[in-house]
């Protein structure tokens, strides 16, 4: 499991809820998706399309699925990628002062060991990048 990681000074609550819970906007904030569709069979559950470098040489794009479910104060996900990866997320954001807001993001990460430091690299910078994308969104 990841430690927490912590944005503060976001934008208001609300506009940050809106984009968590509409994951197909929220995907599209991380690099690394290319394409989203919905599952054509389960109601909350989504496929997406990652294109990774590997070895800083060969593109490879893959699908995976991605299950969802938005409460009160953000959204709960279970990721499950090739390879046997399995992610559980959950995304929550809090009103702060000054009308801003806080959003945590807490990942646990199921995966071979021999994959998992390119898994959890390729996780944290993308999902940093994702998280500066949603708070310029949020400010719009």
């Amino acid at each position: 499991m990841f430690n927490p990681v912590i944005d503060r000074g976001l934008p208001p609550t609300a506009q940050v809820l809106a984009i968590l819970h509409d994951l197909p906007t929220l995907a599209r904030l991380n690099p690394l998706v290319k394409d989203i569709k919905q599952h054509p069979l389960k109601e909350n559950t989504w496929v997406l399309t990652d294109t990774i470098r590997l070895f800083g040489l060969i593109d490879y794009s893959f699908d995976y699925e991605i299950d969802t479910t938005n409460v009160a104060d953000g959204m709960d996900s279970v990721v499950r990628a090739p390879m046997g990866v399995v992610l559980r997320q959950q995304w929550r954001v809090l009103p702060a002062e000054n009308r801003r807001s806080v959003l945590t993001e807490i990942v646990s990460v199921e995966a071979s060991a021999i994959i998992m430091y390119t898994l959890t690299a390729n996780l944290d910078s993308s999902h940093r990048e994702l998280r500066e994308r949603l708070a310029s969104l949020a400010e719009q």
